[in-house]
């Protein structure tokens, strides 16, 4: 004998109200999912303090897998330029390294790690600190986390990590940063060739343009009687007065008496930048021993007696190569 089961009424209504309302289309971002403060940063649940605990993969499933939308149709990249960062960027063998990225894909636009890394760098809303690593003054921003060492802020290395004189970003900087065989009056201060910024964030310094501008100073043109020129083609300088561009005319001396012609002048030595320790700068290179122009002689240190011995060893570097001529 079969049985039959009959439903009340109520029940069967019920079921029918329950099915009817989960076949509706439902809008899912109609009610947040992010709690209140999520976008203040001052709030215990600002995304960047609860993601940074937990894991910006949660935030996947509904922004898409590389964060451009999803089905929230929002992109994080619409505020987070640089995060998530890539895979690497924390190796430095990588190509996404991120001194290699920064240079690569930002121009070296280190400012922007200050949204998320605070703008003295040591955490901001990301609560990870860059001066870690960088304990430089400056952090990220000091001189030579981009060009030069610990010594000094000049190549080597320069901007794409080489450290050979034969190449371009190198050269002959240590040269003339170092104390030389020669002079120390110029030592030590890039303004003869650059003009130096203040600031990491100085719109001269980081500008888009390919290569460093050489912008030489007054004493590098001896105040205006030459016209230094860099050459970057084939990485020369001329009418450098450093290295023999001058003309001194009997016309404006008091020592008239020293003068076999009108003039004395420089040798004005074209020199190649990447040519360094080859003797190029050798002594007598500049000008000759004695200059062009200057009556005979075969010792220096008769006139010049304060600058330079009777070997012609510079005994005062000082006062070589310093704007002015010493005389007794």
């Amino acid at each position: 004998m079969k049985r039959k089961y009959i439903l009340p009424l109520a029940i069967i209504l019920s079921m029918g109200f329950i099915l009817n309302s989960c076949s509706e289309k439902r809008e899912p971002l109609a009610i947040s999912t992010h709690p209140d403060g999520w976008l203040k940063e001052s709030s215990a649940q600002f995304h960047g303090k609860v993601v940074l605990e937990a894991d910006a993969e949660i935030c996947r499933s509904c922004h898409g897998k590389d964060y451009s939308g999803g089905s929230a149709g929002v992109a994080c990249a619409s505020c987070h330029e640089l995060f998530p960062h890539p895979d690497g960027f924390k190796n430095p063998d990588d190509q996404n390294f991120h001194g290699k990225f920064i240079a690569k894909s930002l121009s070296w636009k280190i400012g922007l790690c200050k949204d998320c890394h605070g703008n003295d760098y040591s955490g901001g809303t990301s609560g990870l600190s860059c001066l870690t690593c960088h304990t430089e003054p400056g952090g990220p921003e000091a001189c030579n986390m981009c060009h030069g060492s610990s010594s000094n802020f000049a190549p080597p290395k320069d901007l794409a990590g080489n450290e050979a004189t034969s190449a371009i970003g190198v050269g002959a900087h240590q040269a003339h940063l170092n104390d030389s065989t020669y002079t120390t009056f110029y030592t030590k201060d890039c303004r003869l060739c650059h003009k130096m910024p203040l600031l990491f964030s100085d719109a001269t310094h980081i500008d888009g343009t390919p290569n460093s501008e050489i912008i030489f100073n007054a004493f590098a043109a001896d105040s205006g009687k030459t016209d230094p020129v860099w050459h970057r083609e084939n990485a020369t300088c001329e009418n450098v007065y450093c290295h023999g561009a001058f003309t001194l005319k009997k016309s404006e001396s008091s020592a008239t008496w020293g003068y076999a012609d009108s003039v004395i002048t420089g040798n004005n030595v074209t020199m190649i930048w990447t040519n360094v320790g080859t003797g190029q700068d050798s002594c007598g290179s500049c000008h000759n021993l004695p200059p062009v122009g200057h009556i005979p002689a075969t010792s220096c240190s008769g006139c010049h007696g304060r600058v330079v011995d009777d070997s012609f060893n510079i005994i005062d570097k000082k006062l070589h190569i310093d704007g002015r001529i010493e005389l007794f």
